[in-house]
C-alpha cells in the first residue's frame, strides 16, 4: 500500500530588541551574566552627540519577520481562489519507479474554473513522452465544462463529445498539467489540514523567488513539497512523494513558469475549432 506524502517548508524570523540599563556606581557593580545585555555607560555631561546606528542594527530593526508555513498556506489558498483564469507553461514528470508510470507532459495550459455542471474548464497544448515513445507531436485536449475535445495530429482526427471518454488515454495524460488547484473553491483544503507544515526557506523556481514548504502527516500517509511565489503566492512547483512496499521512494513533480493571471483571449480558449485538414468525430480517441 503506497504511502502518499506531501513536501514543503518552515522558517520563522523574529527581531529581538536589546534592553539598555543605566550605569551603576563602580562599588555597586556585580559580575554580569554572560546572558545579560551589555551595560551602557552614561555619557559625560555635555556630550550629547548621537552616534549613527550601524547598518546591521538598522537592518535588524526594519527587517520584517518571515511568515510561518501556516500563514503562507492560508494566503496561497486565498490567492488560488481569486485566480479565475490563468495561463502558464508547465512540465510534469516522474522520478524513480514513477518514471515508467508517469509520462513527461510538457507544454502550455489555460485553466478557468468550473462550469455550471461542476466540471473543470481547461485547455492543454503539450507533448507526451514515455520511455516507450520518447518523441511526440504536440497534442491538444480541452473542455468548456460541457464538451470534451481532443485533436490527434497522427490520425488528423478531431474528437468532440459530451462524454469524458472522448479524449482517450493520451488526453487524460495531458490533463496532468491542467492544474485543478487554480480557481478551485477549496484548493488547499487537504494541505492546510496536514499535521506538519515546515517552511524550509527560499528557492528559485524558473527565475521566480519562492517560499518552499514541506508538508507531511504524523502517520506518513502523505508527503509533499510546495513552492509558492513571493510575488503573488501562486504555486510554481509541487512535488509528491510516494513509497513502495520495499520502502523505495519516487516522486511526481509539476513545475510552472510564464504565468499570466486573467489573460485576454479573442476566442473562447476552452472551445477549440476543428484544425484545418482534420476529420471531426464523436467517437472516443485511443
Amino acid at each position: 500500500m503506497f504511502k502518499a506524502v506531501i513536501l514543503m517548508t518552515s522558517f520563522v524570523a523574529a527581531v529581538a530588541a536589546a534592553q539598555q540599563t543605566p550605569a551603576q556606581p563602580e562599588a555597586e557593580k556585580k559580575p554580569a551574566s554572560k546572558y545579560a545585555a551589555p551595560v551602557q555607560e552614561t555619557p559625560p555631561a555635555g556630550d550629547t552627540e548621537k552616534k549613527p546606528a550601524s547598518a546591521q542594527a538598522v537592518a535588524e530593526k526594519k527587517a520584517p519577520a518571515e511568515p510561518t508555513a501556516e500563514e503562507i498556506l492560508r494566503e496561497a489558498n486565498r490567492a488560488l481562489v481569486r485566480t479565475q483564469l490563468v495561463k502558464y507553461k508547465a512540465v510534469c514528470r516522474g522520478t524513480g519507479w514513477m518514471t515508467d508510470r508517469s509520462p513527461v507532459v510538457e507544454g502550455s495550459a489555460v485553466v478557468g474554473g468550473m462550469s455550471e455542471e461542476g466540471l473543470d474548464k481547461f485547455r492543454v497544448d503539450a507533448t507526451l513522452k514515455t520511455p516507450a515513445e520518447p518523441a511526440s507531436n504536440e497534442l491538444r485536449v480541452a473542455s468548456d465544462g460541457h464538451m470534451y475535445y481532443f485533436a490527434d495530429p497522427d490520425s488528423k482526427t478531431f474528437h468532440a463529445s459530451t462524454d469524458p471518454k472522448t479524449i482517450g488515454g493520451r488526453g487524460n495524460s495531458l490533463k496532468a498539467i491542467a492544474f485543478p488547484y487554480f480557481s478551485h473553491p477549496f484548493p488547499l483544503r487537504v494541505e492546510m489540514a496536514m499535521d506538519r507544515a515546515t517552511l524550509l526557506g527560499t528557492v528559485d523556481v524558473e527565475g521566480e523567488e519562492c517560499y518552499e514548504i514541506h508538508l507531511s502527516n504524523v502517520n506518513d500517509t502523505m508527503e509533499a513539497f510546495w513552492c509558492f511565489s513571493k510575488s503573488d503566492l501562486l504555486p510554481r512547483k509541487r512535488v509528491m512523494v510516494f513509497e513502495d512496499l520495499d520502502g523505495e521512494k519516487a516522486t511526481i513533480s509539476w513545475t510552472f513558469s510564464q504565468m499570466e493571471v486573467d489573460p485576454k483571449f479573442e476566442d473562447n480558449p476552452f472551445k477549440p475549432d476543428v484544425p484545418e485538414g482534420y476529420t471531426k468525430t464523436d467517437a472516443p480517441a485511443e
